[in-house]
Order: structure tokens, then C-alpha cells, then sequence
């Protein structure tokens, strides 16, 4: 999920409002942008880490802390204070619906970085592995 208004600042910079994720990730600068991990451990922040590692992404430089949880993430979102998030688990679920229910957050589809991702799953390697 991206914040809409980070993905009108793009629009200016690009020309195009990104779709995709790999085309926000670009634009990640320092510690201007903030990205929510998910809560520790879970199956959203094996997913955000494994995403930003391979795109060359610091997670320590963008890793929004101090959010317990998905409720706690969206004043974040709605304040500025975060631009994005992933989130693993079913689109349609409460959990989606409540965040993504206004116009302050966007849905991005991961686009190829689904393929990619299961593939290393199926051969067990982790990020950047080659055979």
C-alpha cells in the first residue's frame, strides 16, 4: 500500500502515477521516505525486507518504527509520517479495507516481484541467490 500523496509526488517527477511497486521504489530518497515493515517477525515484514533487499532498499534507512500495529500504522499514513507499507494476507480483509478505504492510501500491485518471489521459495534460496 502507498500513500496517494506520494504517488502524486512521483506523478510530478515522472510524468506517469505509478502502478507497480518496482516504480515507487525508485523513489525512496534518505530518510525523507518511510516504509512500514509490518509487525516484527510476521509474514508482511519477511515479505517487505526480502522486497527492499533485492531492489538495494535500506530497510534500516526507511523502516517507519515504533507502530505496534496495523491500526497504529494508519494515523501514520494519514499524517505524512509514513509513504508505504506491505502488507501479506487477503486484499478483500478487514484489515485492507479499513487502511485502504479512503483516498489517503493506494494498493500497488507487486507486478513481477510476485513471480520472482515464488520461485525463490520453490528452489529455497533467499534474496540476490543465484544457482
Amino acid at each position: 500500500m502507498c500513500r496517494t500523496g506520494f504517488l502524486r509526488e512521483i506523478e510530478c517527477r515522472s510524468g506517469k502515477i505509478p502502478e507497480k511497486l518496482a516504480e515507487v521504489l525508485g523513489y525512496l530518497e534518505d530518510t525523507k521516505h518511510r516504509v512500514f515493515m509490518g509487525t516484527a517477525g510476521s509474514n508482511s515484514a519477511k515479505l517487505g525486507e526480502m522486497i527492499l533487499d533485492q531492489y538495494g532498499v535500506s530497510t534500516s534507512t526507511h523502516a517507519a518504527t515504533g507502530i505496534a500495529d496495523w491500526a497504529g500504522m494508519r494515523p501514520d499514513f494519514q499524517e505524512k509520517m509514513i509513504d508505504l507499507t506491505f502488507y501479506c494476507g487477503p486484499v478483500g480483509s478487514k484489515t485492507i479495507m479499513s487502511i485502504a478505504g479512503d483516498e489517503t492510501v493506494a494498493l500497488i500491485g507487486v507486478g513481477p516481484i510476485a513471480e520472482a518471489l515464488a520461485l525463490q521459495q520453490k528452489h529455497g534460496r533467499g534474496p540476490r541467490e543465484t544457482s
